[in-house]
C-alpha cells in the first residue's frame, strides 16, 4: 500500500501540493489507502492473469506517447468575492503591496482554499470554468487579474506554470505503464473470476419443516 501511495505522490511536484489536492477534492489519505488496499487484495486473487510482459509495456508506450505527455500546468491562487467593486478594491490593495495570502484568508468566499491563502495548486486545462481557463492561460507569471464567473468575482494570480512535456522512457515510466496495463487486464479478468466462482459454487437450500 505504501509503495502504491508513493507512486501516486510522484505525480505531484511536492508533498504539500499533494496534500492541497486532497483538500480540494475532499479525499482523505485514509480513503486513498483503503482503496489501494482493496485493489491489492483483488489483484492477488487473480495472480498470473495480470502478468505483464516487457514487450507489452514498450508497445503500449510507443502507441500512446501523445496521451502520456504531460500537459501544460498552471499554479493559481484566487480570492473570491461577491461584488465587482470589492474585487477592484482588493486588486488595488494587492498592487500597492498588500499580502495576497492574508487577504484571501480574510476576504475569500471560497472556503476550500481561503485557509491556504487562496492556493489552488497546479491545474491543467479542463479543470476549471471556461471563463477562468481562457483568461489565466493568457496571463504572464505573477500577473493578477479579475475574472467574473457565476460564483462571483475572482482575483486570479498566476504563480508559475510548467510547459507541456513529452513522456520519457525510464524506470518510472515503465512502472506506470505496467500499472496501466494491469488495470486494463484486471477490468477484463475480475468479472470473469467472479462469474466462475458463481458457476462453480455448490448451493444447498434447506427449507424449514
Amino acid at each position: 500500500v505504501d509503495k502504491r501511495l508513493m507512486e501516486i505522490k510522484k505525480q505531484f511536484q511536492t508533498e504539500d501540493i499533494f496534500k492541497k489536492q486532497l483538500e480540494i477534492t475532499r479525499i482523505s489519505l485514509d480513503d486513498i489507502k483503503s482503496e489501494i488496499r482493496l485493489n491489492v487484495y483483488k489483484e492477488k486473487l487473480l495472480g498470473d492473469r495480470l502478468q505483464v510482459l516487457e514487450a507489452e509495456i514498450k508497445n503500449y508506450f510507443d502507441n500512446n506517447r501523445k496521451q502520456m505527455s504531460q500537459p501544460e500546468q498552471i499554479h493559481l491562487k484566487h480570492i473570491l468575492v461577491s461584488t465587482e467593486q470589492e474585487a477592484k478594491d482588493l486588486l488595488i490593495s494587492i498592487k500597492v503591496g498588500a499580502n495576497f495570502d492574508l487577504l484571501a484568508k480574510e476576504k475569500s468566499l471560497d472556503t476550500a482554499s481561503k485557509n491556504r491563502g487562496g492556493d489552488l495548486g497546479f491545474l491543467v486545462r479542463g479543470m476549471f470554468s471556461p471563463e477562468i481557463q481562457e483568461r489565466v492561460f493568457s496571463m504572464a507569471d505573477g500577473a493578477i487579474e479579475i475574472v467574473r464567473t457565476q460564483l462571483g468575482f475572482h482575483i486570479m494570480k498566476v504563480v508559475e506554470r510548467k510547459p507541456a512535456q513529452e513522456p520519457v522512457w525510464n524506470k518510472e515510466t515503465k512502472a506506470m505503464v505496467e500499472r496501466i496495463i494491469k488495470q486494463v487486464k484486471f477490468s477484463q479478468e475480475y468479472p470473469k473470476y467472479i462469474q466462475n466462482l458463481r458457476n462453480s459454487a455448490q448451493i444447498q437450500i434447506f427449507l424449514n419443516p
